[in-house]
């Protein structure tokens, strides 16, 4: 007995199982989105810490449309219009979705504009009336060229553009972002993920791990 019980302390006792999560009940789910409702500011976004506006803005507003609201019907409907609203207003002339003083984290400016063009073709896909959508369109397709024009010329971008620093993690979103761009109508020259593509191809290793930079 005492060889067996020095053996398994020499292995090492078998790890617990990892628990199932547990799904959130539909109570909960409907109480934190009436609470997440009750903190946009009356202009339209949301702020986060650190005057964080733009990613926390685009993140309260995929959690309302992931609701099933849209721009035009739904519980939250009116929270997604004027959310959109706020994106329209403080887009800037260079496609940028980000006003100035914004903190941009975690991912710098770009991590928060990818964020904020995330949320916009999403709801837009979904959006009936059809002067908002081409109102909208001319956001969003300025917001893919900024993206384009700040990608690296080895396929990458980074947290602040021409620091040189590019970032696995900051180009895996704003991939995200232009796929769902570009699943809402709106052009990605496909060379940008083609060089994107390779960009994470090489940042690969021989096990399979992308390395963070």
């Amino acid at each position: 007995m005492l060889e067996v019980t020095l053996l398994a302390v020499t292995l090492g006792a078998p790890a617990a199982p990892t628990p199932v999560p547990v799904p959130p009940r539909p109570a909960e789910v409907a109480r934190g989105l009436r609470w997440l409702g009750g903190q946009q500011d009356r202009r339209g976004c949301w702020e986060g810490p650190a005057g964080n506006t733009t990613a926390t803005t685009a993140a309260a507003g995929l959690a309302l449309l992931m609701e099933g609201s849209t721009l035009n019907e739904g519980r939250y409907a009116d929270h997604l219009r004027r959310a959109v609203a706020w994106f329209e207003g403080v887009a800037q002339p260079n496609g940028a979705l980000v006003p100035e003083g914004d903190a941009g984290v975690p991912f710098g400016p770009l991590g928060s504009h990818a964020a904020g063009l995330l949320f916009l073709a999403s709801a837009h896909d979904t959006d009936d009336d059809e002067l908002r959508r081409k109102r909208l369109g001319k956001v969003l397709a300025a917001a893919v060229e900024y993206l384009v024009a700040n990608q690296t010329a080895g396929g990458a971008w980074e947290t602040v553009p021409g620091e040189g620093a590019d970032s696995t993690q900051l180009t895996a979103e704003v991939l995200r972002a232009l796929a769902a761009a570009r699943a809402a109508g709106i052009g990605v020259p496909a060379v940008v993920f083609r060089k994107a593509s390779a960009y994470c191809v090489a940042a690969t290793a021989a096990d399979g791990g992308v390395a963070l930079s």
